[in-house]
């Protein structure tokens, strides 16, 4: 316990989780400074892609973006750190809410919250997209509808061209279906069986390495130690107090570095390298959300402004290609952007997505959340639905 001005006492994060027998029962506390980094995450995969669209987009109509063609190139880590921090995010908040659910022994409401939180947005989106390009291409709608793989986000080989961003929400949805397969088999021993799961896929991320086995998306890919690291953090999280911030802060700096150094050396057109992706720019992620989760344990807040971008995260994350696509066909047919400001374009481009994402969220994503939150029987209440 940490004394406060008045003399009293304030509590860590770790004996707020596990200080009362019956916190199961209670509201889960909201994680105010993941939100915000869970917003950053989307924020910097939407810049990545924003300024590579809009550059593309100029070239395509016979001109030059300017200082976004010179910079678009340079822009993959921040698309790479993104995803990484979603990643950690979510092995962090679903350690937390799966073990609630152990406690409590509602695996089919977590099942049933996991799936809401993923695909009725994403269905929506889907169904936009094909609309969208079939004004380019008419035949595109059966060919979409034809990739049954891609409607459920269990297309292993990552080929998703309906929303191209939608290949992690099948990373997303494997160690979902993961966590409920261990609340389903060994509930009292989730803690243990969870590192059984880590252990068993380093060891085939391992064997695939070398070549002795096959590789096969997302079993095998060694970004989904990312999820891992996340669930450690909380674990550790829930026993105490989270030292080192500073030294954890320290270590971002020469990873950066040595993940700029790698990525000068790799062919960008084709998959990075996912090991030394992981040991670099996968280290930083850990690092910040590391650094986020501390800081809330001593009460100090990370950019809360930017709290609402973290709650419209999932949307921005999955509308922003659709919308990207959409301003690019219909501007080159109809001439309304600037071609002298390209800018301008990336302004509008920018503005346009962040606006149907917080409608998205406010008209289709907060009603799921709600219901989710709501109790289905007398003192239970649904894990937090923040992923």
């Amino acid at each position: 316990m940490r004394p406060v001005c008045d003399g009293r006492t304030k509590p860590t994060l770790g004996e707020i989780l596990t200080s009362h027998p019956t916190l199961s029962e209670r509201k889960p506390k909201t994680f105010q400074n993941i939100q915000v980094m869970r917003g950053v995450a989307a924020l910097l995969v939407v810049i990545m892609h924003l300024l590579r669209v809009v550059a593309a987009f100029y070239e395509q109509n016979g001109s030059y973006a300017g200082w976004i063609a010179v910079i678009a190139p340079h822009t993959l880590p921040l698309g790479l750190i993104g995803v990484d921090l979603f990643f950690v995010i979510s092995g962090f908040v679903l350690f937390l809410s799966a073990r609630r659910s152990a406690e409590r022994g509602d695996t089919g409401r977590f099942a049933l919250n996991r799936f809401l939180r993923i695909y009725p947005l994403y269905w929506i989106v889907f169904l936009f997209s094909v609309f969208s390009t079939s004004f380019v291409d008419p035949t595109y709608p059966m060919k979409a509808m034809a990739n049954w793989p891609e409607w459920f986000l269990i297309d292993v080989t990552n080929r998703y061209d309906v929303i191209a961003a939608a290949w992690t929400l099948m990373y997303e949805v494997y160690f979902y279906a993961g966590i409920v397969a261990i609340l389903l088999v060994a509930p009292v021993h989730l803690e243990k069986a969870l590192v059984g799961w880590v252990v068993v896929h380093l060891i085939l991320i391992t064997l695939a390495r070398v070549g002795w086995i096959g590789s096969l998306n997302p079993v095998t890919d060694a970004i989904l130690m990312d999820f891992a690291a996340g669930m450690l953090i909380a674990h550790f999280a829930s026993k105490g107090r989270l030292p080192y911030r500073r030294v954890a802060l320290l270590l971002c700096v020469p990873m950066l570095a040595l993940g700029l150094v790698f990525l000068s050396t790799q062919d960008q057109t084709v998959q990075v390298d996912r090991v030394w992706r992981l040991l670099t720019f996968g280290v930083v992620s850990v690092a910040l959300i590391y650094v986020a989760v501390s800081r809330e344990q001593d009460g100090r807040r990370m950019m809360p402004s930017l709290r609402w971008l973290g709650d419209a995260s999932y949307s921005l994350y999955i509308w922003h290609l659709p919308v990207f696509w959409t301003l690019n066909w219909t501007g080159s047919r109809l001439g309304i952007y600037s071609f002298e400001r390209p800018y301008l374009t990336a302004l509008v481009w920018g503005a346009i997505t962040l606006a149907t994402s917080i409608l998205s969220y406010r008209w289709i994503e907060r009603p799921i959340l709600h219901w989710m939150k709501k109790p289905r029987t007398s003192g239970a209440v649904a894990p937090t639905a923040s992923l």
